[in-house]
């Protein structure tokens, strides 16, 4: 019995420090955005970290995705950042212009 109860004990302790298990705050505000932009289909290829002073913000990260806007002639691209507790997505309407100018590597 008391091997039963430690077992339990240790699978307890294992599903609480292996995290939520879910989606990063990042991916969570870019999906999102992305349902609401229309793109909930579209898959996140690449996340990174960019300035986040270039927006007041405490984290800035620029998203990419396998869709495309304009009849195809521009990546969708998001910006996601936190201020404070909040996160918050904007799509990137120019691309990797705009992508650069966040400080974001490609």
């Amino acid at each position: 019995m008391k091997r039963i109860i430690l077992m339990m004990a240790a699978l307890l302790l294992l599903t609480a420090c292996s995290g939520s298990g879910g989606a990063s705050p990042v991916e969570d505000a870019a999906r999102a955005q992305m349902a609401a932009d229309g793109f909930a289909d579209a898959a996140i290829t690449s996340t990174v970290e960019g300035d986040a002073a270039t927006r007041g913000a405490d984290e800035l990260y620029c998203v990419a995705t396998d869709a495309t806007t304009q009849n195809g002639e521009l990546p969708y691209l998001l910006l996601v950042y936190r201020q404070g507790d909040e996160w918050q997505a904007t799509p990137l309407q120019e691309g990797y212009y705009e992508w650069d100018l966040y400080g974001c590597p490609r």
